[in-house]
């Protein structure tokens, strides 16, 4: 569904071709502009412009968040917000680069300048290739460049999420993808959290597009696995905890999560039909998706019926070892606006965060846990923090 701009105050803006632009005036032969049009003989501070023939202009469509505020009273009409009953709306002042000047206006309702915008995705299928993770890479960093209609040129940070399974390439992924798609100039950065990998590379490039150093980024993640279970590099390395966790306690990763499951089980009562109906609503989504390691659909029974790997995970429940990689092209609301999206995806929320002092559960890697002899335990877990950011 397109949404209909409807401005605040009449006379503010017009749409050419579907996009819209300020209605301002300048001093014919100055870099001088005014907004809105009618206070220009009172505004700018220009000299030149008092009792000059002022032309009417079209000003910029896009510009930087230069400092905004929310208002959470009614303000009195004509500014209004176009909410019924009233609700809390953004007033930002915007600056455009072009006219080299401030406006103030009022955000679309529901949109915070603290928002980013997803205009292209791509991913490569996932299954058992058997080639370099780059390649996986590059395949949907360029199908999401395509979809988002923008050029490689016009990227300005590559935030690239780390495979550690390759050797060097993997620890310096973001280098890794900005080389194989041909060197722009651009920044890159490589992120490393395990399974948050993806998660982590998309908080970095957020932050280097709220804080101005770009306004498009590409974030980018892959990976090829071994044939069987994931196990830590090798080598004797007692100050990694994976490694401790394999070779003292042998929990490979299955165990790992069953020992969770088990717990949950314990605590909350969850059942294993419960974990079951995870990977049926997988499987439901992976019939519809080409691009799938696994595309057949399956019920509660077929998951309960399949061999016990871990108690109480079965087979069904674990996650298989793929090749592939996925990318997303992130950029500033305003970035969006200038190529035609009126209302992009967006990000709902990010949380990357650690325990809080004392971490009193046992939650493997760690094998051990804080000292809460003399502290109290903290209000909330280190999964319950997550939710809370």
């Amino acid at each position: 569904m397109t949404k209909t701009r409807v401005p605040a105050v009449e006379g503010l803006f017009t749409e050419v071709d579907g996009v819209a632009h300020l209605i301002g005036a300048k001093v014919p032969d100055r870099d001088s502009y005014f907004f809105p049009a009618h206070l220009s003989g009172m505004a700018g501070g220009d000299p030149g412009a008092v009792g000059a023939e002022l032309e009417g202009c079209l000003l910029s469509n896009t510009g930087r968040v230069w400092s905004y505020t929310t208002s959470s009273y009614a303000p009195p009409p004509p500014f209004v917000s176009n909410t019924d009953p009233y609700e809390p709306i953004t007033i930002a002042a915007v600056k455009l680069e072009q006219e080299q000047m401030v406006v103030l206006g009022q955000c679309t309702h529901g949109i915070t300048p603290d928002d980013l915008a997803i205009i292209g995705v791509g991913m490569h299928p996932w299954g058992k290739w058997g080639r370099n993770f780059a390649e996986y890479g590059t395949f949907a960093a360029r199908e999401a460049i395509a979809e988002a209609g923008i050029e490689w040129k016009d990227v300005g940070y590559i935030s690239g999420a780390i495979t550690v399974r390759n050797g060097y390439p993997g620890y310096v992924a973001g280098s890794t993808f900005a080389r194989a798609l041909g060197f722009n100039g651009a920044q890159v950065s490589s992120s490393y959290s395990a399974c948050a990998s993806g998660v982590t590379a998309l908080q970095i490039a957020r932050g280097q597009i709220l804080s101005g150093a770009t306004d498009v980024a590409l974030v980018v993640g892959a990976d090829t696995t071994p044939k069987g279970f994931l196990k830590p590099n090798e080598g004797d390395r007692p100050d990694d905890l994976d490694w401790l966790r394999f070779k003292l306690v042998g929990a490979t990763n299955p165990v790992y999560f069953g020992l969770n499951a088990r717990r949950r089980m314990d605590l909350y009562g969850a059942t294993s039909e419960d974990f079951a109906r995870v990977k049926v609503k997988n499987s439901r989504h992976a019939v519809h998706n080409e691009r799938a390691r696994f595309t057949k659909e399956y019920d509660v029974d077929d998951v309960l019926q399949s061999p016990v790997v871990s108690d109480p995970l079965r087979l069904l429940d674990i996650c298989a070892t793929s090749d592939g990689g996925a990318a997303l092209v992130v950029c500033s609301l305003e970035y969006a606006a200038s190529l035609g999206h009126r209302d992009p995806v967006r990000i709902g929320g990010l949380s990357t965060v650690t325990p809080t002092y004392p971490d009193t559960m046992i939650d493997l890697p760690y094998i051990a846990t804080d000292s809460a002899g003399a502290t109290p335990e903290p209000l909330r877990g280190f999964k319950q923090s997550i939710g809370d950011k």
